[in-house]
């Protein structure tokens, strides 16, 4: 573990606590983690891209709404009654 921390700290990383279980993952995982997080969604891409760009808009939706809607509200609201 702490050959570990000191490898990390010579490439600019933050080591990692003992109990952080993305130290401890294999190359074999983390390969099987990025193909579980991006086969699903080129799945339905490549089957129907009316489906994907529909999902795509609707997630877009929440996001604009939260960083146009909701964040400036927040931030007038802590200039104004903020410390």
């Amino acid at each position: 573990a702490a050959a570990a921390a000191a490898g990390a700290g010579e490439r600019g990383e933050e080591p990692r606590e003992e109990g952080d279980a993305a130290a401890r993952r294999t190359p074999q995982q983390r390969a099987l983690l990025t193909a579980l997080a991006l086969l699903p969604p080129l799945g339905f891409a490549l089957s129907d891209p009316s489906i994907f760009f529909s999902a795509l808009d609707n997630a877009g939706t929440y996001g604009i709404l939260t960083l146009f809607g909701i964040i400036p509200a927040a931030m007038a609201w802590a200039q104004r009654y903020g410390d």
